[in-house]
């Protein structure tokens, strides 16, 4: 009698929720700074084209509302930026105790390299606002004005390079916490603890877990590579453990946790160019990445939106791998 076959939906671990809130406001606030900043923009573009020409081609009614109340809308504006300013500044340092608190500080704070740009823009910006100068100082308002545009325009892709730096390391964050339990490597801490000695050779072996390894020692040996193995506990707790070329299956079986969901995909992770990669259909994935440096084993939960995201990481590893939970293919055994 063959081992059960399950399909199991795996949870994976997720950021803490008031984190994730407060990246949400972060990132609406940036929209919103960068929409009234386009608005600002325009106005004063409209402006300048209404004075150059005397008037001739009239002013629309949006830019002579926002004229009208342009010192509650620049008001405005100023509450905002300097709201999202200084959210971008909690929310860095909220990002790092978080990872902090949950045993994830130990690489470098995620990082982007449009915040680079971002705050090059800053600065940009600032040194032209100096320049500028109030408006009593003005030697001629249509110069000003496309001044002032032109620092709204920097402005306003400064605040796009954010956002997106910004979103680029909201799912870097989720990456890292998404592996926190689910990997497998001598050299790093797991939440599934090498099992004793004593406890692997008092559990008992039946016929069907004999058949089952010796149908996972079949395929290993048949294809002559490393198969991933997806460990799953009852708790949720997921890692991969390599099923060696030569179909040797008494290491990883006794490394196997009692109760736990075993299943052997029959592709081998390989070194190959993501570019171009297009994955069978399916709403999720179980993805594999081998650390370049270490060796060790990270999982990733990938639904289907992420697929783009996770091949970017893929990049950079010794060997990765994307399997659908219900391959046809698999070995799959119930604890």
């Amino acid at each position: 009698m063959l081992p059960a076959v399950s399909t199991t939906t795996l949870r994976v671990a997720r950021p803490p929720r008031p984190w994730e809130l407060s990246t949400f406001v972060l990132i609406v606030s940036i929209i919103a700074v960068g929409g009234l900043g386009i608005v600002m923009l325009a106005t004063d573009l409209a402006g300048r084209h209404f004075l150059s020409t005397g008037g001739a081609d009239g002013i629309s009614p949006f830019v002579a509302f926002v004229i009208d109340y342009a010192y509650p809308i620049s008001s405005i504006y100023s509450v905002i930026a300097i709201g999202y300013l200084a959210g971008y500044v909690v929310w860095r340092r909220q990002t790092r105790r978080e990872l902090a608190e949950h045993g994830l500080g130990d690489r470098p704070m995620p990082w982007h390299w449009t915040i680079g740009v971002w705050q090059i823009t800053l600065v940009a910006a600032f040194v032209g606002n100096l320049r500028l100068g109030p408006p009593e100082q003005w030697s001629s308002v249509t110069d000003a004005l496309l001044l002032d545009a032109l620092l709204h325009a920097v402005r306003i892709t400064g605040v796009t390079f954010l956002l997106v730096g910004v979103i680029a390391i909201r799912e870097a964050v989720r990456a890292r916490f998404a592996t926190r339990t689910a990997h497998s490597s001598d050299d790093r801490p797991t939440a599934l603890p090498d099992r004793p000695a004593a406890t692997v050779a008092a559990r008992p072996q039946s016929a069907t877990d004999d058949e089952y390894w010796q149908q996972v020692r079949r395929a290993a040996s048949g294809v002559r590579a490393e198969l991933a193995l997806l460990e799953a506990t009852p708790a949720g707790d997921r890692r991969w453990l390599l099923v060696p070329a030569d179909g040797d299956v008494a290491a990883v079986r006794a490394a196997v946790q009692p109760g736990a969901t075993v299943t052997v995909f029959p592709e081998p992770p390989e070194v190959i160019e993501t570019r171009g990669f297009r994955p069978a259909p399916a709403s999720e994935y179980h993805g594999l990445l081998e650390d370049t440096k270490t060796g060790s084993l990270v999982y990733e939960l990938v639904t289907a939106r992420k697929v783009g995201a996770f091949l970017s990481r893929a990049r950079s590893a010794r060997r990765w791998a994307l399997y659908r939970p219900d391959d046809p293919g698999a070995l799959t055994a119930d604890g």
